[in-house]
């Protein structure tokens, strides 16, 4: 049997989907087979795709300005790198170099120590995250992949799950100060917004 263009929107019209691909396929060897998995494989690497997602508010650490708001963080699981992004929009930061490190704890006000559960020492911590730059006018903003120093199939990789429940803490390179702080809420996925 052969089919058109025709051929299969009148199928489609007529059947559905499902039929149209049942009888598209039916003429081909191993036909079946093929449907099936063509229909499950969606389900099969559904778990593998979801990655995990949250919002995080950043607050000053220190001085007449502690606990305000300058923004927050959009930290995301790529399901194609295996690797955690963060997207910074964050303001009245102080320009320059800092240092975005996981600690332990869940409170700013006593977040605890660099995040490091298989004691690597290498002189690399796993909650030693990445260096950013803060502009002159104070605002961090754009999309940093986490990155181990050395990436290799066997190098953990940290992923939001598990920085869920931890604070992010920002430290300045000049005299390892905590500048500013953010918790890494526990729960569910959080959608874009």
């Amino acid at each position: 049997m052969s089919f058109g263009i025709h051929s299969i929107n009148s199928l489609q019209k007529r059947d559905g989907i499902f039929h149209v691909l049942w009888r598209v396929f039916s003429g081909l060897k191993y036909s079946r087979i093929i449907f099936f998995v063509l229909l499950l494989l969606p389900f099969t690497v559904a778990k593998s795709v979801v990655a995990d997602s949250v919002y995080i508010d950043v607050e000053v650490t220190k001085g007449p300005a502690k606990h305000t708001n300058i923004g927050l963080i959009h930290a995301v699981d790529s399901w194609f790198t295996t690797l955690a992004t963060l997207g910074f929009e964050l303001k009245d930061l102080p320009p320059g170099p800092l240092e975005v490190k996981l600690h332990t704890e869940s409170e700013c006000d006593n977040p605890g120590p660099v995040y490091n559960p298989y004691e690597v020492e290498s002189g690399y911590r796993i909650g030693d995250l990445m260096q950013v730059t803060v502009g002159a006018d104070g605002s961090l903003v754009g999309q940093h992949g986490v990155k181990p120093p050395l990436l290799t199939a066997d190098t953990h990789k940290i992923t939001v799950t598990e920085m869920r429940g931890h604070t992010l803490v920002f430290v300045s390179h000049k005299n390892s100060d905590f500048v500013a702080c953010g918790k890494v809420r526990e729960g569910e996925f959080e959608p874009t917004r």
